[in-house]
């Protein structure tokens, strides 16, 4: 327990719980899944057809070829814990990949 400069309130460190811990590595599970499978689902003008969709100027990420910027987006939306919008968007708008870690892609 910490006591805040010159107050009465006191801060209590956060401690790394199990379950948090599960649930970072399964964010970070979730980030190097999609990373890889928007880099085999999507060229380079399927990812910028993306950006216009999410309002996003593809030259604005940033990134020098194609994956670096698919990692660039999705350390935004990681960031933001927001990738599971991401997911749901990316599985309506190529629903034949397995968006999901634990789901096979479909071979075509």
């Amino acid at each position: 327990m910490v006591e805040e400069a010159g107050s009465d309130v006191y801060l209590i460190p956060k401690r790394q719980t199990d379950t948090g811990r599960l649930r970072t590595e399964q964010r970070e599970r979730q980030a190097a899944h999609l990373l890889a499978i928007m880099d085999q689902a999507y060229n380079e003008d399927g990812l910028r057809e993306l950006c216009f969709d999410w309002g996003i100027d593809y030259e604005s990420i940033t990134g020098g070829n194609k994956r670096a910027k698919i990692m660039s987006m999705i350390g935004h939306f990681y960031r933001h814990n927001t990738m599971q919008v991401f997911v749901e968007f990316l599985e309506g708008d190529r629903p034949e990949w397995g968006w999901r870690p634990d789901e096979p892609k479909e071979t075509t």
